[in-house]
């Protein structure tokens, strides 16, 4: 029987563009409003994992029994900024906005027997971003 693997190879890499000014989550939609002493925003990244369920099932000739369990996936902050609205903006309403750059990363994927030797065929391209760096900009709302 046949067993087909893809085999990638790295092609180079290079560095974006930024991306369009974003949104940064989580934010009341009129905005907010910092006095003349300041003020300003908690920006953070965080990953996590997903969680796993399980289910059983038991039977005799006069019950049957479920069961179900939940292993709950990890969460961890990776990085965090406060981020100073400027004097500027104090006493209006405002939102804070990011861009991203990434590292893209190019891969050519080959497909073969899982048998056989070689590179393979090439049936693909492949573009693998990372983020590499992050702006903020605080807009005033109209």
């Amino acid at each position: 029987m046949d067993e087909i693997v893809e085999n990638w190879v790295k092609d180079g890499s290079g560095i974006s563009n930024e991306s369009p000014k974003g949104l940064v989550f989580n934010q009341a939609p009129g905005g907010y409003k910092y006095g003349d002493g300041g003020g300003g925003m908690y920006w953070g990244t965080s990953s996590s994992t997903t969680g796993s369920v399980s289910m059983g099932v038991s039977m005799n000739s006069k019950t049957i029994s479920f069961s179900v369990s939940y292993a709950p996936g990890s969460r961890y902050e990776s990085s965090g900024h406060f981020k100073t609205c400027p004097a500027s903006l104090c006493n209006k309403y405002v939102k804070l906005y990011s861009t991203t750059r990434y590292k893209v990363t190019k891969y050519k994927v080959y497909q073969k027997n899982k048998y056989s030797s070689g590179q393979g065929t090439f049936v693909r391209n492949e573009y693998v971003p990372t983020p590499y760096s992050y702006a903020f900009y605080w807009i005033a709302v109209s």
